[in-house]
């Protein structure tokens, strides 16, 4: 589209080559996707199993951050816009939970009260 602004490294070719990023995902089924807005390189991944996985390097790695999810299949992640050490997790079955350290391995994530 000869319309779009160009951005920092854009290329006449942008998208038309994909490399994979998926070094150290439990599951290459991906049903979310969460990208840091403040933080280079962070994101997160929500495989079909396997629970929430986080990489701190554009994907070159992934590492598991579980801690406190009772069901390992993710169906949605959120970042808040508030504050983006807050993570939300939409589980199949066990409901919504929170992380408040951006998912930090060693923190247990807690679950949002319906009430």
């Amino acid at each position: 589209d000869n319309d779009r602004k160009k951005l920092p490294g854009d290329s006449a070719n942008a998208a038309a080559s994909w490399t994979p990023v998926n070094s150290g995902l439990a599951n290459l089924t991906v049903a979310s996707l969460a990208i840091d807005p403040n933080i280079a390189g962070t994101g997160y991944v929500g495989p079909e199993s396997g629970g929430v996985f986080k990489t701190t390097n554009r994907g070159a790695s992934w590492k598991a951050v579980n801690a406190g999810l009772p069901n390992l299949e993710i169906l949605s992640l959120a970042i808040a816009a508030s504050d983006t050490r807050v993570l939300y997790t939409g589980t199949a079955g066990n409901g919504v939970f929170r992380s408040v350290t951006a998912a930090a391995s060693t923190e247990e994530q807690t679950k949002i009260d319906s009430h």
